[in-house]
């Protein structure tokens, strides 16, 4: 394996430091602000479901090989143009169903007791 960093897209930041600060380690980060600079060497996006993947995009971006989706969906993502250039889309599903039913059964107690 090549010890040279790969040009990951990201588009927002971990909430966690150490997370993030393991992929700054690992990659080097392209954000909107340097994405012209480097588009020819990008092979990696991670996004989350707030940033609409268009064809035009997608496009752009000639060295692009998987697209990694933190969040339970991809229908953000441009995923036929993605096939169509052989670009692998990834995301999520199931991460969050503890946490929605968790918040769901808080409601229901909550509303029962008219605490909310």
């Amino acid at each position: 394996m090549s010890d040279e960093k790969h040009y990951v897209y990201q588009d927002t930041f971990m909430p966690i430091k150490s997370l993030q600060q393991e992929i700054d380690k690992r990659f080097n980060v392209v954000t909107d602000e340097t994405l012209e600079e480097h588009k020819s060497k990008v092979v990696a996006l991670f996004v989350i479901y707030t940033k609409f993947i268009s064809r035009n995009f997608i496009e752009s971006l000639p060295a692009l090989k998987v697209i990694g989706c933190s969040s339970v969906g991809y229908e953000h993502v441009d995923v036929q143009t993605a096939a169509r250039l052989g670009i692998r889309v990834g995301h999520t599903p199931f991460v969050l169903d503890s946490a929605v039913a968790n918040g769901a059964f808080v409601l229901l107690l909550g509303s029962a007791r008219r605490i909310v």
